[in-house]
């Protein structure tokens, strides 16, 4: 009989907040800063592993995009919406990790859309006494959504 080994996962769920209906290009930034509420299971235990991540869609626009990372608050303010994105140095400091989402990631649904990434390994050790994980959403090419309510991002850790 083949050893099982159970691993405790965790999927953490955030919207994007102060998204727009007005285009985006390459390299803006898609809404404001996002947090990811309870991220380890307890601020005191040493990390963990990011091994997927889901990009919903519910207007179905199948976009590419990068999510970063970040270990700690940045500067990043929902009023940059639809900006190029310029990162502080000192937040620069503080990736944890880039995801990117590709048009080829994206399962077709009736009317929606959601990209799904597995099999990453992206270490995650927050610092401070806060258990949140920040990011912002990168647009990769021109997209336009339907409804500014419609995107929320998924992250699974170990």
């Amino acid at each position: 009989m083949p050893n099982i080994v159970s691993k405790k996962v965790k999927d953490v769920l955030s919207s994007i907040t102060g998204l727009s209906t007005d285009a985006y290009s390459a390299g803006d930034q898609m809404g404001g800063a996002i947090e990811f509420l309870n991220v380890l299971n307890g601020a005191d235990s040493g990390g963990g592993i990011i091994t997927g991540a889901q990009l919903i869609d519910l207007s179905s626009t199948a976009f590419a995009a990068d999510l970063m990372l970040f270990d700690q608050t940045t500067s990043i303010a929902a009023t940059d919406n639809g900006s190029t994105l310029a990162i502080a140095d000192s937040d620069l400091l503080n990736v944890a990790g880039v995801i990117s989402f590709t048009t080829g990631d994206y399962i077709a649904l009736d009317d929606n859309v959601i990209a799904y990434k597995k099999d990453l390994h992206i270490p995650v050790v927050l610092k401070g006494s806060s258990n949140k994980l920040h990011g912002v959403l990168i647009a990769r090419g021109s997209v336009t959504l339907t409804d500014a309510t419609d995107l929320s991002v998924k992250l699974f850790v170990e």
